[in-house]
């Protein structure tokens, strides 16, 4: 794989210009600079049982 160079990260003073930001702008420009995650989903299927009358 080829060793690439990103941007840095750019600040933003609220939320709302960094959404605004990325909606122009490639994510994967600024990929190294983005912080790793961690986080569990737990997902647990529901029924839901409906009674319709004739």
């Amino acid at each position: 794989m080829a060793n690439t160079q990103t941007k840095p990260m750019p600040t933003h003073s609220s939320l709302n210009e960094l959404i605004e930001f990325f909606d122009t702008h490639d994510m994967g420009e600024y990929w190294d600079d983005m912080p790793e995650v961690h986080f569990e989903v737990n997902i647990t299927s529901r029924k839901h049982l409906i009674e319709i009358d004739e």
